[in-house]
């Protein structure tokens, strides 16, 4: 049996980023809610997170701030992808100060995403692992600004911050819909 580490990854820069950053950061730093995520067993250390209120609090100011501008580019990542709608799961943004990070899991929609809102020199990006041998790691080159999208299947992690500054991503799920007939082949 051959084993084949491939699958659809896509690196998108957020045009407006430079443009949002800091009122997003902003905005994150005066909401309320928040937790901090420890659990060794699966080697989660995250500093600051609001996974808790992803799926039932919408109307968190950051998230409004956002999707003026992450609604156009998610619409044309889903194009990219060949389908034609997408649906948002749930949203949420995560921080790691140092010796923090996430270790390997999945997600359960079609697709997650990670927006690398803040990613100072050095900081380690999102890393995959052949799922066939358990061993290799993949890690693509990213920049602060860049929207990474892959199907939530694909086994990941954000390694363990080494550095002193704060790495700050957003991290969100979709599902995707195909246009009725889009890919029939045959002609009547």
């Amino acid at each position: 049996m051959k084993h084949l580490l491939e699958s659809c990854f896509v690196i998108n820069p957020l045009k407006e980023h430079t443009e949002i950053k800091e009122q997003v950061l902003q905005l994150i730093d005066e909401q309320e809610l928040f937790e901090t995520l420890y659990d060794p067993t699966d080697g989660v250390n995250i500093t600051k997170c609001d996974w808790g209120t992803s799926r039932w609090d919408r109307n968190r100011q950051w998230v409004g701030a956002l999707m003026k501008h992450l609604g156009p580019h998610l619409q044309d990542t889903t194009k990219e992808l060949g389908y034609v709608e997408f649906t948002l799961q749930e949203m949420w943004y995560q921080q790691y100060e140092q010796s923090s990070g996430h270790g390997w899991h999945v997600h359960g929609q079609n697709w997650t995403n990670v927006y690398f809102l803040e990613l100072p020199e050095g900081s380690p990006k999102t890393q995959f692992i052949n799922p066939f041998n358990q061993t290799t790691i993949r890690e693509f080159e990213v920049k602060e600004g860049d929207v990474l999208t892959f199907p939530s299947y694909v086994i990941h992690r954000a390694p363990i911050n080494r550095g002193s500054e704060r790495k700050t991503i957003i991290s969100w799920n979709m599902d995707t819909e195909l246009k009725p007939g889009a890919y029939d082949n045959e002609r009547h």
